[in-house]
């Protein structure tokens, strides 16, 4: 970790303090505040405004001189993949990372659990079937489960039965497929753990 300097954007204040927990102590890194409540009543699809808001604050971390930078926020990403910025801006992306990790365990298909504005989006299921993965989705009655205690992680709301209810759905998906978790609010509620599971936010962390 030596020479690495982390710039991370403080975004919803659940899922920074997530990433910030689960970070080396002995790491450098600078916290930019940001506008949340702004960016987050764009999202969370793509938009010019959104664009120039992102890179603005991109901008603002690269001028002081991170090496790598953390977005803790699954869905700003694909706004992000939009913004012409330096290539040589080293973004931890969570897809990218995640099509590793699958590839290297050998899995051809993974289920999905997302925000339902996630799980119904073609992004991460073109670039996955881009990379032959194929993306399954949960039953529809579980995907809105799944939403329901996405937003309840978000205010604060989640009660153990509903946290237990997400997780015995993410041990029952992965008895016999690989499963992605693609919502930090999701992490944040994951304590199911197996060789199947895979957190996209997780593998941020593990890879800075």
């Amino acid at each position: 970790m030596q020479n690495q300097k982390l710039g991370i954007l403080a975004l919803g204040a659940n899922a920074t303090n997530f990433y910030l927990k689960k970070l080396a102590k002995d790491l450098s890194f600078e916290l930019l505040k940001t506008n949340f409540e702004q960016i987050n009543n764009l999202l969370p699809k793509p938009s010019k405004q959104l664009e120039n808001i992102m890179k603005n604050y991109i901008e603002q971390l690269l001028s002081l001189e991170v090496n790598k930078i953390l977005i803790p926020n699954i869905t700003l990403h694909e706004t992000i993949d939009n913004i012409k910025i330096d290539k040589n801006t080293n973004i931890i992306h969570p897809i990218a990372l995640s099509i590793k990790a699958i590839k290297a365990n050998n899995f051809k298909q993974v289920v999905l659990l997302g925000s339902l504005y996630t799980m119904h989006s073609n992004y991460i299921k073109d670039i996955f079937g881009a990379n032959n993965i194929k993306l399954l989705l949960p039953k529809a009655r579980d995907m809105q489960l799944i939403d329901t205690i996405r937003k309840q992680v978000y205010e604060n709301k989640a009660s153990i039965i509903e946290l237990n209810n997400f997780n015995n759905l993410v041990e029952e998906y992965a008895k016999n497929n690989a499963v992605i978790i693609a919502c930090t609010e999701l992490s944040i509620a994951l304590n199911y753990h197996n060789k199947n599971v895979f957190d996209m936010a997780l593998l941020q962390i593990q890879n800075i």
